[in-house]
């Protein structure tokens, strides 16, 4: 759950969240590899256990895109004391 939210929240602020990434795909796979030996193993039963981790990290990953288009990262503002800008 917290790699999730440093992941939107890095997606927020323009950042890559490459480190929250790999947390969340290890857990991911951890608790796909769980699911899966936990059925019998036909090739069925192994496709409909370990569709919901993979499912999560891939709705996951196109909420941080979303958010990403939905709020394009912002110029860095000037510091304090620094004149502004002039448009040419």
């Amino acid at each position: 759950m917290a790699g999730c939210l440093s992941i939107l929240r890095a997606a927020l602020d323009g950042r890559r969240p490459v480190h929250s990434w790999v947390v969340v795909l290890a857990f991911s796979t951890v608790a796909t590899g769980l699911c899966v030996s936990g059925v019998a193993q036909t090739v069925p039963d192994v496709i409909v256990a370990g569709l919901p981790p993979v499912a999560a990290a891939i709705c996951l990953d196109q909420l941080a895109r979303q958010r990403i288009s939905a709020h394009p990262p912002q110029r860095p503002r000037a510091r304090h004391g620094s004149p502004p800008r002039r448009p040419r």
